[in-house]
């Protein structure tokens, strides 16, 4: 082999690898158990709701396409997570309600109380009583700060039905929050 050339490794580009679960765990943990709280409004709920998304975080990790997109991911994980145990739970009190075995409401906690004023109270009371896509997509914006872009990518959705889902709870919020004699 006169004059053959040794072979030299092809400089390949390199592409950005999944992140490490574990410190994803640990950057969005607290992000997404006060995300599911608010979604859920029941903490036993909530961090089963958050074991659950890194559950299938640990399985679909590697199906991540663009790694730093993970916070969002995670964030569209448990919201789809998170509304569909609500279609569930309104079910099957439907269903108790019709049998006649529905539970007593749940009482707030007396912590609950302490940390609400009485206007965030009324805001809560209300904020359960929206279809689950508008209390998302709410609690999205108006609780956890994000922009109406972000909001739409955490639902899977287009931002105009973002924007959609946001203007009718917020019709909602505003006719069962005004004082009475104050609606139009």
């Amino acid at each position: 082999m006169r004059g053959a050339v040794a072979p030299t490794a092809l400089a390949l580009p390199v592409e950005p690898t999944a992140p490490d679960l574990a410190q994803l765990v640990d950057a969005e943990q607290r992000a997404l158990l006060r995300l599911a709280q608010r979604l859920v409004w029941d903490p036993e709920e909530a961090r089963d709701l958050v074991q659950a998304t890194f559950a299938d975080a640990y399985e679909k990790l590697g199906s991540l396409r663009e790694p730093r997109a993970a916070a969002s991911w995670l964030r569209r994980c448990l919201l789809r997570r998170a509304l569909n145990h609500l279609r569930r739970r309104r079910l099957w009190n439907a269903i108790a309600g019709l049998l006649g075995t529905a539970e007593e409401p749940k009482a707030e906690s007396p912590e609950a109380l302490d940390e609400r004023a009485r206007g965030l109270a009324a805001v809560t009371r209300r904020l359960r009583k929206l279809p689950p896509k508008q209390a998302a997509a709410f609690t999205l914006r108006y609780l956890e700060g994000l922009e109406v872009a972000k909001v739409a990518e955490a639902m899977g959705v287009g931002v105009g039905t973002a924007r959609t889902h946001l203007r009718r709870a917020l019709g909602s919020m505003r006719a069962a929050l005004a004082p009475e004699g104050d609606s139009p």
